[in-house]
Formats: structure tokens, sequence, C-alpha cells
């Protein structure tokens, strides 16, 4: 399910540059592997972000985190 801004009610920033290995899977892979190397219990996912309207709009990726507490 793509989350909409228009739904969150805020807006969305200009993607940080951080290389062209810094995928939404590259990053769920590293933060995967630290969460179990700390035996910190998170969950990630990946889902996309909408803003702009008809003309302009734009599809971001991004990580979901999930803590079960």
């Amino acid at each position: 399910m793509s989350l909409s801004m228009e739904y969150l009610g805020s807006e969305i920033q200009e993607p940080v540059g951080l290389g062209p290995e810094a995928t939404a899977d590259f990053i769920i892979s590293q933060m995967e592997h630290i969460c179990k190397k700390n035996n910190i219990p998170a969950n990630f996912r990946k889902d996309t972000v909408t803003s702009g309207g008809f003309f302009n709009k734009k599809t971001y990726d991004c990580v979901i985190v999930n803590h079960p507490q």
C-alpha cells in the first residue's frame, strides 16, 4: 500500500543522496543485520510514499520499521 503525503498531512523533503548502493533494500538488509547482532527485535519492510498532484506526482521508496514494544 502506497502512503500519500496528503493522507499523512505533512510534506516530504527531497531524498538524501546516500549513493547508488543505498536503496531501500540495502538499508533494510543493513538494519536487519545490526538489529540481529544487537538482539533488537525490529521488523522492516519496504513501502512507497507519494507526493504531489495529478501532473507533478512523485513516488519515493521508504523503509517502515516496526518494533514489538
